[in-house]
């Protein structure tokens, strides 16, 4: 809905961090905010630019230019303001952590539908209308913690010393609670 947009893109920044994030397991090699090299790229071609993203362009990216981002790139395609209120942040935030298409999928995967093809297609809306927007918002969570479970980086690894699992139960929590507080308040 798109009265919830700009607060989602608080809640979704709340958990990114706007903490410049320099890593090989990062589409490009860094992220800010969210939004990495290779995802920036993108957003240039979108709006002709023309040119490969920089990690200069990631570091020196603002909280405008990271909403700019999400919304062209992540929200507009995933329909956010026909999505029911809670709905909507959910979606977009599994779709932030997850990548193009990542949330859309998880919906999908909540929904039962089967094969997830990662397209905010009318069949997806249909299904998302008819179910109550509060049990959506739980099994959006389910949905996606079950996905991060196969993630080599749930426990500790080469890579990830301590392993992302905590953090990430931790973000599903605060996020279905601040979706459900945003279905009860329509």
């Amino acid at each position: 809905m798109i009265a919830n947009r700009a607060q989602s893109l608080n809640y979704i920044l709340a958990s990114e961090d706007m903490t410049l994030n320099l890593s090989p397991n990062e589409p490009g090699g860094a992220s800010r905010g969210g939004v990495s090299v290779d995802l920036l790229t993108d957003y240039y071609k979108k709006i002709g630019k023309g040119r490969k993203a920089t990690i200069q362009d990631v570091t020196d990216l603002t909280v405008d230019d990271v909403n700019a981002v999400y919304g062209a790139m992540l929200l507009d395609p995933l329909r956010f303001d026909e999505l029911p209120s809670g709905v909507d942040y959910r979606v977009a935030d599994i779709e932030v952590n997850s990548g193009a298409t990542g949330g859309v999928q998880v919906l999908q995967l909540a929904l039962g539908m089967w094969p997830l093809s990662g397209v905010m297609d009318d069949a997806t809306m249909a299904r998302v209308k008819n179910i109550d927007a509060k049990l959506l918002i739980q099994l959006l969570g389910a949905a996606w913690i079950a996905k991060k479970h196969e993630s080599p980086n749930w426990n500790p690894s080469p890579v990830t010393a301590n392993g992302y699992g905590h953090g990430w139960s931790n973000r599903r929590l605060a996020a279905d609670d601040q979706a459900l507080e945003m279905a009860g308040n329509v």
